[in-house]
């Protein structure tokens, strides 16, 4: 062969070898743009089944921080992240009824204090009047009077038992 037939062999090998890799380049970046979108959709999926359940927990966490006892958070899945939050709904309604339950305990206790009081107050009431009465009727002179208004008072005294539950035997036979 002469020196133009090895430019023309070299040549043609030259093309089809440009033309290969014309087409290895295609597939390069046909398998570059397949691998990043399979990545977008692995970052998607991560973010969706992993992170996401992460941040509504830690959401979930700072309302409850915040005194916000009403926070259920969604459960997706069975997996670690899911039983954490099936817990912690869970954790949350137990605190709930806790504080709800406190919370009428204190106010029923509030009301008894308040009915002892408004219960105490009628007898201290009837007694300064009945000794008012009894120390006007001694101003007055009139002994019996007084003695009966005093005899009154003590009956009322012991009949209320001085606020106590239980009275004792020689005061109950006073009464009697």
């Amino acid at each position: 062969m002469n020196k133009t037939g090895w430019y023309i062999v070299a040549m043609m090998k030259e093309e089809e070898i440009l033309k290969e890799m014309q087409g290895i380049r295609v597939q390069f970046l046909a398998t570059i743009m397949l691998s990043m979108l399979l990545a977008l959709f692995v970052l998607i999926g991560f973010y969706y089944f992993m992170i996401r359940p992460v941040l509504e927990l830690t959401k979930g966490t700072v309302r409850v921080e915040k005194g916000d006892f009403t926070v259920s958070v969604p459960i997706r899945s069975n997996d670690e992240i899911g039983n954490l939050g099936r817990r912690f709904n869970i954790m949350v309604a137990t605190v709930k009824n806790l504080i709800d339950t406190q919370y009428k305990f204190k106010i029923k206790q509030r009301e008894s204090e308040l009915k002892m009081l408004l219960n105490q107050l009628d007898p201290h009431f009837l007694y300064n009047t009945l000794d008012t009465i009894r120390w006007t009727a001694r101003l007055e002179k009139a002994v019996e009077t007084s003695r009966l208004i005093e005899a009154l008072s003590r009956h009322f005294r012991i009949s209320l038992h001085k606020g106590k539950a239980w009275i004792k035997l020689h005061e109950e036979f006073k009464l009697v």
